[in-house]
């Protein structure tokens, strides 16, 4: 069993090697991945069957998950304090536009059809 592993510096969406997820659950969690923006890039989505949590590893984004707007989110160096994190509940679109240089880690597990509201969970 893995469990580290290089993840790929190149721009965009970069899969882990091996989906260090997996440990809890294939049913539960899946599709472990890093994305990088640029600044003024964006990044557009849907989640189908799935809730998707990114957690900012660094730089500022802009989201829009359905019809709400989370401006600003992030801000933080990568491992220095809390992260911010943005929810996708399921069957939802999202956007994502670098406001700087951004680099968040995305997660997803299978939604058993319940969901909660898209928000932010800030670092305090």
């Amino acid at each position: 069993m893995k469990f580290f592993s290089n993840v790929s510096t190149d721009q965009g969406l970069n899969d882990f090697p091996a989906n260090p997820c997996n440990l809890l659950d294939t049913y539960v969690a899946k599709d472990t991945q890093v994305h990088k923006l640029k600044e003024g890039e964006t990044y557009q989505g849907f989640s189908g069957n799935r809730e998707m949590v990114f957690v900012v590893l660094g730089g500022i984004a802009d989201f829009r998950v359905g019809a709400s707007s989370f401006p600003g989110v992030g801000n933080r160096l990568p491992f220095a304090g809390k992260p911010w994190s943005v929810y996708v509940p399921c069957e939802t679109a999202f956007l994502l536009l670098a406001v700087t240089d951004f680099e968040a880690w995305v997660c997803s597990f299978l939604a058993d059809g319940t969901s909660l509201e898209p928000c932010v969970v800030g670092p305090e």
